[in-house]
């Protein structure tokens, strides 16, 4: 008899523990679902603020590869004609390098008196 009201008394408050904490994983959940409610009205404005930023960013750069791939080909370009114009360039200064020693060698030719009065006139 003593073990059937111990078992008793341990079966109530079994039970009064379970639902105790069913009650508070009830009040729990409930202060969750009335944040979440409170939250959901900026959730939405957070939501629609990144898809206008998507829309926006896609409708900016949507193109842009293009105008990347046309700027590389373009800097290349340039870069061709930049070569070519070097190579004349270079060409030009052989050329003047020429006769600037071409000049020395007449200047300095043995026999020349540059301080002539009639070589003065002539050059």
């Amino acid at each position: 008899m003593v073990i059937l009201i111990v078992n008793r008394i341990l079966l109530q408050t079994m039970v009064t523990i379970i639902v105790v904490i069913n009650i508070l994983i009830s009040l729990i959940l409930f202060f969750c679902t009335w944040q979440l409610c409170k939250i959901r009205p900026k959730l939405v404005r957070l939501t629609a603020f990144f898809t206008n930023c998507d829309r926006n960013s896609y409708a900016l750069l949507h193109r842009r590869p293009e105008a990347i791939y046309l700027g590389i080909q373009n800097l290349n370009n340039l870069r061709q004609s930049n070569q070519s114009l070097q190579v004349k360039l270079r060409q030009i200064k052989q050329i003047l390098a020429l006769i600037v020693f071409g000049r020395q060698i007449l200047w300095n030719r043995p026999g020349l008196n540059l301080t002539s009065k009639y070589l003065r006139r002539k050059l």
